[in-house]
């Protein structure tokens, strides 16, 4: 059976405890190239962003999963 590389990252998200956010490396990549994709489309109608390096992408996408379990836990 193949091995798959596991991340994780515990964060505090309200005074009720932590969280923690679990993904696989095919599952960051997968948001990742769905994520350029979007921006792909952007820049074709003339708004040009720049395109994330995958390690600075990882950072945007452990901070939004972030932002999901905030609300989950306050309820918004």
């Amino acid at each position: 059976m193949k091995k798959r590389k596991l991340n994780a990252r515990v964060i505090r998200t309200n005074h009720h405890g932590t969280n923690m956010i679990l993904y696989t490396e095919a599952q960051l990549k997968v948001a990742y190239e769905k994520y350029l994709g979007r921006l792909l489309h952007a820049n074709v109608q003339g708004i040009e962003v720049p395109f994330p390096t995958l390690e600075d992408f990882r950072k945007i996408y452990e901070e939004e999963w972030t932002q999901k379990y905030k609300e989950m836990n306050d309820g918004i």
